[in-house]
């Protein structure tokens, strides 16, 4: 039992001795944030705790590819590994050692954090060396920003900010009043969606995107309608249609409308520019193009025949012509209101004061020339009875009497 109980004590001090530490060992890192090629200084001071000299080891290990260049000690041998070792052959009880070493981040090193891992071992036992034990890399990247005329990069501004590796940027696109945004062009690698003006940008490299903006379309719907239109059981009208799209926005499924308002039917036949005729009863509509869409540089003339017809005549009828929506029917552009009048012979006041102004330079046989032609060309499909000499003058001395 005695033999027993002394190698149990011989056991436990074995083990207290053998964990007991030799050195007191730490470890200072500066700075301990960096970049791509910087370098960091690192120290390792450890203080002996034996009562007599003994031989000291200092192993220091840190990620491969790392440069390492060493500093100031005063090792009996050194080894440059990696990993680096420093050997003391004697250090004296309660002697401190310093070393100081300087590590070269590499150019092509990741963002993340990065350990060094250190022992002093003295009289057989291995001495962890605490401290500061992590060096955190940051990779940076520039992102440079910039806009067209008509609008601005609000967030995070316009011109050059850093961020870290894998950071996500917001980027905010803000039009000028008349203008609208278009597209981030430029390194829009990891740009979310180079088509929404809020939208992230995800730093994994130097960028520089740019912000498009363009004025909003002008839609130009010009026509040409004779001066006068007959209003009569059947009138027929050469109507020319230009359209025109400016800026950069265009539209999606569109179409022309033909539209005729008032206390009865009307009935429409449009002769297309290809001379195929089409009819529509008191609204149609006339398709463009292919999918009937208009880009940002549609640009077309077209030139139709319209005839219009409804018993009893045109009086209080209104007709219109409009480019709408497709899907929705709404108007975009170009809505054009057409009322027909009834005709009747004083019309041709309006008609001759068209052909000669001012009024001091009319005079009787004027007034009949301008008749004539206005019965020929204007009131013949529609006014059946014959105007009268008398008819004549008194349209004269009514008009010059106004």
């Amino acid at each position: 039992m005695a033999v027993i109980v002394a190698v149990l004590i011989f056991s436990l001090f074995g083990v207290a001795l053998a964990a007991d530490p030799t050195a007191d060992a730490s470890r200072t890192i500066d700075p301990q944030v960096v970049e791509r090629g910087e370098e960091v200084e690192v120290t390792v001071e450890f203080t002996s705790l034996l009562g007599e000299p003994k031989a000291f080891a200092l192993l220091e290990d840190y990620r491969d590819g790392w440069e390492f260049t060493r500093g100031t000690d005063d090792a009996s041998a050194f080894k440059d590994g990696p990993p680096p070792e420093w050997v003391w052959f004697v250090v004296g009880a309660g002697a401190t050692k310093t070393v100081t070493y300087t590590l070269t981040v590499p150019m092509d090193a990741e963002a993340g954090n990065y350990t060094i891992e250190g022992t002093v071992t003295g009289d057989e036992v291995v001495n962890p060396v605490g401290g500061d034990t992590t060096i955190t890399v940051r990779v940076l990247y520039d992102l440079t920003t910039s806009s067209t005329a008509g609008g601005s990069v609000t967030d995070p501004g316009e011109g050059t900010y850093t961020n870290d590796q894998a950071t996500v940027v917001d980027l905010v696109a803000t039009p000028s009043a008349g203008y609208r945004f278009d597209e981030w062009t430029g390194d829009v690698g990891t740009v979310a969606d180079v088509n929404d003006p809020t939208t992230t940008i995800t730093m994994n490299g130097d960028y520089s995107v740019t912000a498009n903006f363009c004025e909003l379309s002008t839609y130009q719907f010009i026509y040409d309608v004779p001066d006068h239109i007959v209003a009569c059981e059947d009138a027929e009208m050469p109507v020319t249609f230009q359209t025109d799209v400016l800026g950069c926005f265009g539209y999606d499924n569109v179409r022309y409308k033909f539209y005729a308002s008032g206390p009865g039917d009307v009935t429409f036949k449009v002769t297309d520019p290809e001379e195929v005729e089409h009819t529509f009863v008191n609204s149609g509509y006339w398709e463009l193009g292919a999918g009937s869409d208009l880009p940002a540089d549609y640009s077309e003339t077209n030139n139709w025949t319209l005839h219009f017809s409804t018993p009893g005549g045109l009086e209080g009828y209104t007709v219109t012509f409009s480019l709408v929506d497709a899907t929705t029917d709404e108007t975009i552009a170009g809505l054009t209101e057409i009322q027909p009048l009834t005709v009747e012979p004083g019309d041709i006041l309006n008609y001759y004061r068209s052909l000669h102004e001012p009024i001091d330079e009319a005079d009787t046989l004027d007034l009949l020339a301008a008749a004539d032609d206005w019965i020929e060309e204007v009131a013949l499909p529609c006014f059946g009875e014959p105007i009268t000499t008398n008819q004549l003058l008194e349209f004269a001395e009514e008009w010059i009497a106004t």
